[in-house]
């Protein structure tokens, strides 16, 4: 089984919480479909039906809810391809024929089948010119053939097509809000200063919202894995928007992000076979990471601090490292 991409775990991690996707659902439904959802009853399910070979490009969302006093569900299908795929509806119809043949593995005495909402979420670069009603990608042919062509149209959410006072409008959940700007600009390479005027949202979500830090560590991991080249002083300064226990979160990950840095520099020196270099030019980059660490922690280094660090050996940086985050001055830091 292929690994799950960075979009395709972020949405689940933060739109599989039910609380979550009731508060886009509310906005996105249209009007009277959303007065008749008991949102209270909204629950996941654990099923998955994107096509493995599209695991790169999708992933799904199934949720079981009551709409009138009756058992249906809501499908939310997450596009992140960089183009838009005309044929949508005859995917989305795919998708919940499976639903539905899943579902009647457990019923095989209904004789009636729940109702599927389908809600198609777009982040792509593109914008969305795909047909959202079946009977449009359906040849036209003889009026006398429409009652014989399925009708259906899914929602859509297009938010390559929105501005960020429209996505703030999407939902009154700080958490859900933040989290659709991210997925809107994931590319773009002006995140981090978009990030910078998203402070005040940050730490909304973090003191409001259930869960708050947990949702925090699911984004910066987000932006870590796929968030337009951010680097850990980025990354830091996002957390640290939420208060003292966001900056904790955030220099955890950061770390994290380091090591994963030099080993990755490890792989490719010993790919190219520089067996001498390997060594110093890790020693060389765990410096300079420390330094930076230490600037976000503590500000600009004084001369004996750099100088410190300068004639360290690797196992003081790596003590140092570890130490970054629970260190309360910079003398301590470099003890």
């Amino acid at each position: 089984m292929a690994s799950m991409t960075p979009h395709n775990a972020f949405f689940r991690a933060s739109f599989g919480q039910a609380w979550i996707a009731a508060s886009l659902f509310r906005r996105v439904l249209p009007e009277p479909l959303a007065q008749r959802v008991d949102f209270a009853s909204l629950s996941p399910r654990q099923e998955h039906f994107v096509d493995p070979k599209l695991a790169h490009r999708e992933t799904d969302l199934l949720f079981r809810a009551q709409i009138s006093g009756k058992d249906a569900f809501i499908y939310l299908l997450f596009e992140h391809q960089s183009s838009v795929d005309r044929m949508m509806a005859w995917r989305v119809l795919e998708y919940m024929v499976r639903i539905w043949g899943h579902w009647r593995t457990g019923q095989p005495k209904a004789r009636t089948l729940p109702p599927i909402i389908p809600v198609v979420l777009y982040h792509g670069r593109r914008p969305w010119n795909a047909p959202q009603r079946f009977e449009q990608v359906v040849a036209e042919l003889d009026p006398g053939v429409g009652p014989h062509v399925p009708s259906f149209s899914y929602v859509l959410c297009d938010l390559h097509g929105m501005s960020t006072e429209q996505i703030a409008g999407l939902a009154a959940a700080a958490s859900v809000r933040l989290f659709l700007l991210v997925m809107k600009h994931i590319h773009d390479p002006r995140l981090p200063q978009l990030l910078d005027g998203w402070h005040e949202l940050i730490g909304a979500a973090v003191r409001t919202d259930p869960g708050g830090l947990r949702l925090l560590e699911v984004l910066l991991t987000y932006l870590m894995e796929a968030g337009a080249g951010m680097d850990e002083t980025e990354l830091v300064r996002c957390g640290a928007a939420a208060g003292p226990a966001g900056e904790e979160v955030a220099m955890t990950l950061a770390q994290q992000l380091i090591r994963k840095g030099i080993e990755q520099g490890i792989e490719r020196g010993i790919e190219r076979g520089i067996e001498q270099g390997i060594e110093q030019g890790i020693e060389q980059g765990k410096s300079r990471l420390l330094v930076r660490l230490l600037r976000t922690r503590f500000g600009e280094l004084p001369d004996w601090a750099a100088l410190r660090v300068a004639d360290a050996t690797s196992e003081d940086i790596d003590r140092w490292a570890d130490g970054v985050l629970t260190a309360r001055t910079l003398e301590e830091a470099l003890s």
